[in-house]
């Protein structure tokens, strides 16, 4: 619900910084703080 939410619009967000700074490698750090590693990938 509500954390799924934030959740996109996180993705939102780090999708246009990863056009400055690396976020194909911050990102599934953010998903295993969110998570637990359980995210689909």
């Amino acid at each position: 619900g509500m954390v799924l939410v934030d959740v996109e619009i996180s993705i939102e967000a780090l999708t246009v910084t990863e056009r400055d700074l690396p976020g194909r490698f911050l990102f599934p750090r953010f998903v295993d703080a969110v998570e637990g590693n359980d995210f689909p990938e």
